[in-house]
């Protein structure tokens, strides 16, 4: 998905990125640091369906699953997996929520917390590919924006399996349970300083064990952070840019 260049009213400058299809646009302050990724729904650099089977097979006997995606942006990616969840488990989606979902914007999780994303033909097009159509878990209305015309509204009945949080990402690694963490950290460590990566990587290291998985995103790998996991001890696990405790 090709995005133009805009300037939001919060002055952060939203450019394009080219060079990865999976990561479409960067959000920079006056400072050019990176704020967040701008993501979206069913992003093509994991396999949402054999994720899912993957997620079901490996804690069919867990009674409960802790879900953590930080650096969330507008919510699209934790919508995307907790209806992916959903339409393919059913009742037995429920152990896997809430989601947690965070960003150090807290503008960025006002909006996530609206439950409501704005969207072209191309991310309508995904959405009803994977969820059979957009109507089993959203409403539809017009938007103004000519580069995302429509906007998705989540169903009020599903709003309460994720729940939206302010803080960074390291804040977020501290709060990882004892057991069955699936977290997801996608196309976001390349933007941190490299003794943040290793502080993030070394947290996520020192409190997962082999009944939990981390997920990247192939900019991610395209910046050798699959090599840094590697050396903290992570192995690949059953999907591209899925990892687990050796």
């Amino acid at each position: 998905m090709q995005v133009l260049p805009i300037l939001n009213n919060n002055n952060y400058k939203i450019s394009a990125n080219t060079q990865f299809k999976s990561t479409s646009r960067c959000v920079f302050n006056s400072n050019k640091q990176i704020i967040c990724n701008y993501t979206k729904f069913f992003r093509e650099d994991l396999e949402w369906k054999n994720f899912v089977e993957l997620l079901s097979k490996k804690y069919n006997n867990a009674s409960r699953i802790n879900i953590m995606n930080t650096a969330c942006s507008d919510g699209s990616e934790p919508v995307t997996l907790m209806t992916k969840l959903l339409f393919t488990l059913k009742e037995k989606a429920q152990k896997f929520f809430p989601i947690y979902a965070s960003d150090i914007d807290d503008k960025i999780i006002e909006e996530a917390s609206s439950y409501e994303y704005k969207i072209n033909e191309d991310d309508l097009f995904r959405v009803n590919m994977n969820l059979g159509h957009y109507s089993n878990y959203f409403s539809i209305v017009s938007n103004s924006n000519i580069n995302f015309p429509y906007k998705l509204l989540l169903n009020q009945k599903h709003c309460a399996n994720i729940v939206f949080n302010q803080m960074d990402m390291i804040q977020a690694a501290n709060n990882i349970k004892s057991q069955n963490n699936v977290i997801l950290c996608r196309n976001v460590i390349p933007y941190l300083s490299y003794p943040k990566q290793e502080r993030f990587v070394d947290t996520l290291a020192e409190k997962l064990d082999s009944t939990s998985l981390i997920v990247l995103g192939a900019y991610d790998n395209g910046h050798g952070i699959d090599g840094l996991v590697r050396s903290r001890g992570f192995k690949s696990y059953g999907l591209e840019n899925v990892y687990c405790k050796c």
